[in-house]
């Protein structure tokens, strides 16, 4: 959640309360004439929080002053607000800075449409290509902005410079397939070769394509499944998803989209951002350039300079953000919690007497709002509940107290990862909120939860049964076998015999492999062969989901039909190799119910997940 300060208000994040320092951030901001779908209210319906000045004409440049914690994020909020149907482009020194107002600038302005242009997350000249995954997502943000279902788009400056084909291109060779719709197949056949599509006479992998008489099978990149329309003539009858495997169609679907197989790219400045990338380029170029069995093109060929940039930049309007520097206006001072004080919450106090403006504090959860909304009363300060940031804007309090998890309304899940020891009380507040939990069970003997964890074993199994039984959120259970600790025959058989009973057949369990860290260097790994024997003791009691992890396990990490034994979802560690399920989790060809919650599609933007590198932030 975002730290913001200005003249008109403060806000705090709170663990219990902890100060989260401001960082050298910096971006820079144009725009465009690409119209968004329609215009929304943005921050505030009454008035901008921020003074901003008018957005530039096209070629020229205004600076505004640095800007202290989260500000940037809520002038980039309202900024848009008032481009009045042009695409806002935010070209950022890091990708982890595009990241951050990524995750930011929704909480200001729920509304907004934002998409990040991510980075390829590979560097100049490297011998492997981007994930599919990344190919996909970039295609999918740049059809956005072309279709005007844009209005803010971030992009790291080093992402920026590279070259990028031009808009016909993506007009020309990207496609959408609707039911109903009328559909040239010879025309289909051209379109689809020129932009990279291989025609074969059995679709099985990405990219691919074929025709026989009123079928027609296509494989989109970075599509989880391959499609097969269904023409009457020249219009599109029906459109289902098939299995590569035994070529049957498994569920329909209204809509298809068909991007591009490859694509440059190019966009914005950041100018000591695109200057250190230049000359990392220039340094791996002259390095590898005299491998003549792998011929370089020059750096110049691939990607845009600063001159060119700048030069391509000038037909738009400019705002410039500048760094953060630690002498920046506004900048919160120490707010900690000192317990060992007997006034621990002085120095907010303090804050709170000399500050004149109005303070809003952000807490994790909503159990942890009432939590600090009790330790607060303790010690004097009652601040008012907000439910949300623009109903803090809209009320007079001075003081008031939000819950910064807002990813319900924003149709985010929550997932809780927990060692399941928690007071019964919170508990219910906790996982009021979460859609599902994995719960760490450490062993199944008292005698190890009170050496090891100094905690006991029956607490978490009465969470867990709570959990099942008595709530809505999914629950999984992971225990990591540590070898002659938790990992005898007899503990794994009164484990899962435990879980059948008091919790059933369809909670998922999980053995993870242990690996020799810290103060338990001296113990050896898992062996494969205690996980298999793990898992099959599992089976033997009537657990219908049971995994392997921590290790490469095709059978271990798959999820079988407890009807058909059918392989539904094959994993190898982190990547989804097949998924066979309907949107609402069935088994297509036996129509037995999956346990857990599914959807049609899988990982980010609707695409297959896989091993991927995932920004994280981390605030002391």
């Amino acid at each position: 959640m975002p730290q913001f300060a200005s003249s008109q208000f403060s806000t705090i994040q709170c663990q219990a309360i902890t100060r989260l320092p401001p960082k050298n951030r910096s971006a820079q901001s144009g725009y465009n004439s690409v119209p968004p779908s329609r215009t929304r209210v943005i921050v505030s319906a009454t008035r901008p929080l921020l003074s901003l000045p008018a957005l530039p004409k096209p070629g020229a440049r205004v600076d505004l002053p640095p800007l202290a914690g989260c500000a940037d994020t809520l002038a980039l909020a309202e900024l848009a607000s008032q481009s009045k149907g042009r695409l806002l482009a935010v070209v950022t020194a890091s990708a982890a800075d595009a990241q951050r107002l990524l995750e930011e600038i929704p909480w200001f302005a729920p509304g907004l449409k934002v998409r990040l242009l991510p980075d390829w997350e590979t560097l100049p000249y490297d011998h492997f290509s981007p994930h599919q995954d990344l190919v996909s997502e970039r295609l999918a943000t740049l059809w956005a902005a072309l279709q005007g279902d844009l209005e803010i788009l971030l992009v790291p400056a080093s992402t920026a410079v590279n070259r990028l084909a031009p808009p016909e291109f993506m007009a020309a060779y990207t496609f959408e397939f609707r039911k109903g719709q009328k559909l040239d197949a010879d025309k289909f056949r051209t379109q689809v070769t020129l932009a990279g599509y291989a025609h074969v006479t059995q679709v099985v992998s990405p990219g691919e394509y074929s025709i026989r008489g009123g079928l027609i099978d296509l494989f989109p990149m970075g599509s989880q499944l391959p499609y097969r329309l269904d023409l009457f003539d020249d219009e599109i009858e029906s459109i289902k998803t098939f299995d590569v495997d035994t070529q049957r169609t498994v569920y329909p679907v209204s809509e298809v989209r068909l991007l591009p197989d490859a694509m440059f790219v190019t966009h914005g400045d950041a100018p000591a951002a695109i200057a250190a990338f230049w000359s990392d380029t220039r340094s791996r170029y002259n390095l590898l350039q005299g491998d003549k069995a792998r011929p370089l093109l020059a750096p110049e060929e691939l990607f845009l300079t600063d001159e060119a940039f700048f030069s391509a930049a000038k037909s738009y309007g400019r705002l410039a953000i500048p760094a953060k520097n630690e002498s920046s206006a506004g900048k919160l001072p120490n707010l900690a919690v000192d317990r060992r004080s007997d006034n621990p919450l002085g120095a907010l106090k303090s804050h709170l007497a000399s500050f004149g403006g109005r303070i809003l504090l952000l807490a994790e959860t909503a159990g942890r709002r009432e939590t600090l909304a009790a330790m607060f009363a303790e010690h004097g300060i009652k601040p008012e509940a907000s439910a949300d940031f623009a109903g803090f804007v809209g009320s007079d309090a001075k003081l008031a107290l939000d819950t910064a998890l807002a990813c319900r309304e924003q149709g985010i899940r929550n997932v809780a990862v927990t060692a399941g020891y928690i007071h019964p009380e919170p508990a219910k507040e906790f996982f009021a909120v979460m859609d599902a939990a994995n719960v760490d069970l450490k062993a199944f003997t008292d005698s190890f939860y009170h050496k090891l964890c100094v905690g006991h074993l029956q607490p978490v199994l009465d969470i867990m049964t709570y959990i099942h039984h008595e709530t809505d959120c999914w629950l999984e259970i992971t225990t990591l076998l540590i070898p002659g600790s938790n990992d005898s025959p007899r503990e794994i058989n009164e484990l899962t015999t435990w879980v059948a009973r008091e919790l059933g057949p369809d909670v998922p369990l999980h053995f993870s492999a242990f690996h020799p860290d810290w103060k338990m260097g001296d113990i050896p790994p898992t062996p494969p062969a205690t996980l298999t024997q793990a898992r099959r003791i599992a089976l033997d009691a009537g657990l219908h989901y049971v995994f392997t992890g921590n290790v490469h396990d095709s059978e271990g990490g798959t999820t079988f039909c407890p009807s058909c034994h059918a392989a539904l979802i094959v994993r190898d560690w982190y990547d989804i190799r097949r998924y066979d399920l309907t949107p609402d989790g069935h088994r297509p060809h036996c129509a037995t119910a999956i346990a857990g919650h599914f959807g049609p599609m899988l990982g980010r933007n609707g695409q297959a997940f896989g091993p991927q590198r995932i920004p994280v932030r981390l605030a002391i």
